[in-house]
């Protein structure tokens, strides 16, 4: 048997209008998040490109704006998780919670 083919759920036309309409805006919204414009910037490069390379395993009338914001807030707390575990602790917060 043959399988039909699959067909994306967007164009690589359509990709770039997406990203141009959308970019400026969700790396305001991931410069909110994580307080760098770099790093807001490569998060949201990456969630795009995510998308891009998931979309022709997404259904044809995905919400694609929504899907792409959906990464984007996922890797941004991501991001912030690992930098909360990487935050230096400061010698003397450690000293004022002791008890003697």
């Amino acid at each position: 048997m043959h399988q039909k083919p699959t067909k994306t759920c967007i164009t690589s036309a359509e990709f770039g209008r997406l990203y141009s309409d959308y970019n400026p805006r969700f790396t305001e919204v991931t410069y909110r998040y994580v307080r760098d414009r770099g790093i807001a910037e490569d998060l949201v490069s990456d969630s795009f490109m995510a998308f891009w390379e998931e979309r022709d395993r997404l259904p044809e009338d995905v919400n694609a704006p929504a899907y792409v914001l959906t990464i984007v807030k996922n890797k941004c707390l991501n991001h912030l998780k690992v930098r909360l575990l990487h935050l230096p602790v400061s010698y003397t917060h450690l000293r004022a919670q002791r008890p003697y």
